[in-house]
């Protein structure tokens, strides 16, 4: 290999040099000497450039491996139908994200919101119209998403938008505009100008208590908003403060 090339060389040229201390040498010898060493030289040269090339090729491949681990990375944490983060992605930033603000009580806030009465689309319009408005209130969630915010497919027709640097308040006024926009979506049935019946949803909200708290009752008390919402008639906003009023 190149490794073993490159001492071979080295030692062809450590001879000629100790050859050139020789008093005895004549003009032959000394031209013999020249084109052993230019042809050293030219050997190098060659050895080097080979080195080059697979230095090269090495460097591609590792970024080619990089690129497609990184592919892989987010195809495992993207929910194929709808193309947001799906449960693996929810679990992994909760995790990350009340470990990271434990210090910070009621900056992280979680929404966890799902689509009312979803099993009549599929009764009625089939499950391809049922997937169609899951795409739909999943890109109206991340059309509209700040820098802050993570969502996520969280299971069937739920999911989940997790917020930090945020309070309940602000996380209110976020579900309340995407309650209002789904609500105003009048879908068709392909090949047709008829609409399918207007979709709403419940929203639940809670938001992270610190050191007091931990992750499955941050989830658990969010879970309980939305279903205060749905028992409340559905097609609202509730977060856990307005239950403890209640």
């Amino acid at each position: 290999d190149w490794v073993c090339s490159l001492d071979q060389h080295s030692d062809q040229l450590d001879l000629c040099i100790e050859n050139l201390k020789k008093p005895d040498m004549d003009t032959q010898d000394l031209e013999h000497m020249a084109a052993t060493i230019m042809q050293t030289v030219t050997s190098m040269q060659n050895s080097t450039n080979a080195i080059r090339s697979e230095v090269q090729t090495n460097t591609d491949e590792v970024t080619l491996l990089r690129q497609q681990l990184h592919t892989a990375r987010a195809e495992a944490l993207t929910d194929e139908l709808t193309q947001i983060g799906n449960r693996k992605a929810f679990n992994a930033t909760m995790m990350d994200l009340t470990l990271a603000n434990r210090s910070q009580p009621h900056s992280l806030c979680l929404i966890m919101t799902d689509i009312d009465d979803f099993k009549k689309f599929n009764d009625t319009y089939g499950h391809p119209v049922g997937d169609s408005v899951l795409r739909y209130f999943a890109s109206i969630m991340r059309k509209s998403a700040s820098e802050n915010e993570t969502i996520c497919r969280y299971g069937g027709e739920e999911f989940a938008i997790i917020i930090k640097d945020s309070c309940l308040e602000e996380a209110y006024a976020r579900a309340e505009v995407i309650r209002q926009q789904i609500q105003a979506a009048r879908l068709t049935l392909k090949d047709s100008t008829d609409p399918i019946d207007t979709i709403t949803a419940s929203f639940g909200i809670s938001h992270f208590h610190g050191y007091e708290d931990c992750l499955e009752d941050f989830i658990d008390r969010a879970d309980k908003s939305l279903y205060a919402a749905k028992h409340a008639g559905r097609n609202q906003v509730i977060h856990e403060d307005m239950m403890a009023l209640n």
